[in-house]
């Protein structure tokens, strides 16, 4: 893995999915069982806790049974565990090396290593990067402005806090000359939505968040309600090219 990061935007794009998403998914279990163990004796107690978030739980013994990949040969069959966006930055404007954040609780994180951006969102079987398709063709081949990376996270965050399903995964019958498990995989589409509903006003909370280093403020974003500020889109949707912010006037 070192490796391909020395190698840039090329040798990410190339790597093995599946091996993306258990390095991925290594760097996500230590931090979510770091963050479980200091719940065990807070300096100041979370307001809201993982350890007391069921469905948390739920994802997380999910997510056990496909990370057995890391130690045991499996194969994923008609699908992948996770989505995962790979984002070049636009070395113009973009003056932090490397960054992390996360959000434990819908098990979505990314990482920035140089001009690279890797986004996560660990087990939804690649159902946001189906929903995400039209954003994440539009930006590929571009280096985009790092208020416009901003933006992509804020809905790829937004879209797994409205990620409604656990997926369920089952092991196919062994037999004794199999070198591998062979996992299928099934999502409960009938008795629940997939998505909860969009709303501009949670995913303005999303952008807000995402642009804390622009001071961009709600009033701001939300200036039209009905249509939230975009960095990625002009008024009329069509992909826009951001060299510098704020945009000469």
């Amino acid at each position: 893995m070192a490796e391909v990061a020395d190698g840039g935007l090329t040798a990410w794009q190339q790597l093995d999915g599946q091996q993306l998403f258990l390095w991925l998914g290594k760097m996500f279990y230590g931090i979510l069982l770091t963050e479980l163990l200091t719940e065990l004796d807070p300096l100041i107690k979370p307001q809201y806790p993982l350890s007391e978030n069921g469905q948390m739980l739920g994802k997380l013994q999910s997510f056990y049974q496909v990370f057995q990949a890391l130690r045991v040969p499996i194969v994923f069959e008609d699908f992948t565990p996770a989505s995962v966006f790979i984002l070049e930055v636009d070395a113009v404007e973009d003056t932090i090396p490397f960054e992390y954040d996360d959000d434990l609780s819908t098990m979505m994180f990314s990482i920035k290593l140089d001009n690279v951006v890797l986004v996560a969102c660990l087990l939804d079987n690649g159902i946001i990067r189906q929903a995400m398709r039209r954003v994440y063709e539009d930006v590929q081949g571009k280096a985009l402005h790092p208020v416009q990376v901003a933006e992509f996270k804020a809905r790829v965050y937004y879209a797994a806090y409205l990620f409604n399903v656990v997926p369920d995964y089952y092991v196919r019958p062994v037999k004794p000359s199999d070198q591998h498990l062979v996992y299928d995989t099934l999502i409960d589409d009938v008795t629940r939505e997939i998505f909860n509903p969009w709303e501009n006003s949670g995913y303005a909370q999303s952008l807000q968040e995402m642009w804390k280093r622009w001071r961009l403020e709600l009033p701001e974003i939300m200036r039209n309600p009905a249509q939230p500020l975009s960095f990625l889109y002009d008024e009329e949707g069509m992909p826009r090219t951001i060299v510098s912010y704020p945009e000469p006037t």
